[in-house]
């Protein structure tokens, strides 16, 4: 209630912890709090880009809740920039576990992240060797994807062996 304009809160799956600690720590942590963070809850937070500039005042006030309460929770308070810098920096691998994430709150950037990746990991099952690229646009990128747009999919191909397949299965 605190911050009507939040886009999504979702929970991040324990496997993909490590890359959410080196991405917001770096890789200089040690190995002793790279597993002291690893044990808690980690909430993943998306806010417009318009409100960046109170990323360090949010966290400050969710972490100071969350010590309140004695919860075991790490926060990450991110903007939808920050996803698609994360992929421009071929960390795709982010992007995927947060559109896989637990969803606790969605206007609809988490339900489109994970639809576009699911359709991602099917086009790659059936045609990995022909795909290129695999792009997402539109509302999405944006940052104005509401739980009822659509998601904008390129995927850019290499055709050599595709002309040969027949059209059916194509």
């Amino acid at each position: 209630k605190k911050y009507p304009f939040t886009q999504a809160i979702g929970i991040l799956a324990q496997q993909s912890l490590k890359l959410f600690i080196e991405e917001e720590l770096g890789e200089g942590v040690s190995k002793e709090h790279e597993e002291s963070l690893s044990k808690k809850i980690h909430l993943y937070m998306i806010i417009p880009e318009e409100k960046f500039k109170e990323i360090p005042k949010i966290k400050k006030e969710i972490v100071t809740e969350i010590d309140k309460m004695k919860q075991n929770v790490w926060i990450h308070v991110k903007t939808p920039v920050d996803i698609w810098e994360a992929c421009l920096d071929s960390k795709f691998d982010l992007a995927n576990f947060i559109g896989m994430s637990f969803p606790l709150y969605d206007t609809g950037i988490l339900l489109a992240l994970r639809v576009s990746e699911i359709h991602k990991a099917l086009v790659l099952n059936k045609f990995d060797k022909y795909v290129v690229s695999y792009v997402i646009a539109g509302s999405i990128v944006r940052g104005d994807v509401t739980k009822e747009s659509d998601i904008d999919v390129f995927i850019i191909i290499n055709d050599t062996d595709v002309k040969r397949m027949p059209r059916l299965e194509l």
